[in-house]
């Protein structure tokens, strides 16, 4: 009886989002990253610093705030040829206070990070909480002023990379 009520909410969330008017949007950012990975000889991983690309899309819930989906994919690498790339996907919370040209927004994401580093090459699952504000510039294009990024990697050797990004989002409509 329980799996019905949830199969049936779960029905209602999809068609609200198919129905909804939505806004959708292209993004690229210059993210830099520091994290607390340690290898087993006592040395870090270096900070990293790259690109991150991805599209979203919003469904207006109210007047001022939409919900969404995000799919993005991060090429971050650092010194000693060691990189961490990955892609994650997850849902996406805006608000669209429209005295403003600010978008605050809030994200819930997971996917798969693939870490390269000296004799070290690993591929995990990994989860992120990011939080940004996204300034409008122009009626289609808008300055990612900042994106702030909590993630967990649960490997072998579990590490919670934190990482900061700029960037610019072009949205289609």
């Amino acid at each position: 009886m329980r799996i019905h009520r949830l199969l049936i909410a779960a029905a209602f969330i999809v068609l609200a989002l198919a129905s909804a008017h939505a806004q959708i949007g292209i993004y690229g950012e210059y993210t830099g990253s520091v994290n607390n990975f340690e290898y087993t000889n006592g040395s870090r991983l270096p900070a990293q610093s790259g690109g991150t690309f991805g599209v979203f899309r919003d469904n207006n819930a109210t007047h001022i705030a939409s919900i969404g989906l995000d799919a993005r994919g991060s090429f971050l690498h650092g010194s000693n040829s060691t990189s961490v790339d990955g892609g994650l996907a997850g849902f996406r919370f805006a608000l669209h206070p429209h005295v403003l040209p600010i978008m605050p927004y809030a994200q819930l994401m997971a996917g798969i990070t693939h870490t390269s580093a000296v004799n070290t090459i690993t591929t995990n699952f990994q989860t992120a909480v990011i939080a940004g504000a996204d300034y409008t510039l122009l009626p289609h294009l808008d300055w990612r002023v900042v994106e702030l990024n909590w993630s967990h990697d649960y490997g072998a050797n579990p590490w919670s990379p934190f990482s900061f990004s700029s960037g610019i989002v072009i949205r289609l409509r």
